[in-house]
């Protein structure tokens, strides 16, 4: 087992142990099912509200495993250089933040179950778990829709071909 998935594991812990906390969505390599022992944990942590506010972020992110350093990035984000060398990137939101996953038109999750590892009131799950609007319009290009399995890269491929055999290029496509 790789450290980071045991870190992901304690993360996951915390999580369910924390009474302040939400939901927990964890994005990255790790969430696509694609880490390495080269890879970084990535997590935005959702808090209640009046939780949110004096929350201590270092002292939070500490109990995963020891620090050997821990800043604020240059977009806001909590960073921390973990003691075994693993970098983590941990966002800090109040509940009420939740639908910020909504404008993520792009994101793919390996599964739900990689990507939310908590989520108390459902909230989360339900807007993770929702096609992105880039799927949808793939979708409707191609015919290919979600089932049981889900929504896979692959069945948009005949879609983009015919985009760029009728000269149109990749028009709307952003991955």
């Amino acid at each position: 087992m790789l450290l980071q998935e045991v870190m992901i594991e304690k993360t996951r812990e915390l999580c369910y142990k924390d009474e302040r906390l939400v939901a927990a969505l964890m994005y990255g390599s790790f969430a696509l099912g694609q880490g390495d022992r080269f890879s970084d944990i990535e997590f935005y942590l959702f808090f209640e509200d009046e939780a949110s506010e004096g929350l201590e972020e270092e002292a939070w992110v500490a109990q995963i495993t020891p620090l050997a350093l821990y800043y604020v990035n240059e977009f806001g984000n909590g960073t921390a250089i973990f003691e075994n060398l693993v970098r983590g990137e941990f966002h800090f939101q109040a509940a009420s933040n939740v639908g910020l996953v909504d404008a993520w038109e792009s994101a793919w999750f390996h599964s739900l179950g990689s990507a939310v590892p908590v989520d108390k009131n459902g909230q989360l799950s339900g807007r993770v778990g929702r096609p992105a609007t880039m799927r949808s319009r793939l979708r409707r290009r191609s015919g290919a829709h979600c089932g049981s399995s889900g929504w896979t890269p692959m069945r948009a491929i005949p879609a983009i071909f015919r985009e760029f055999s009728t000269g149109e290029g990749p028009r709307n496509i952003h991955f």
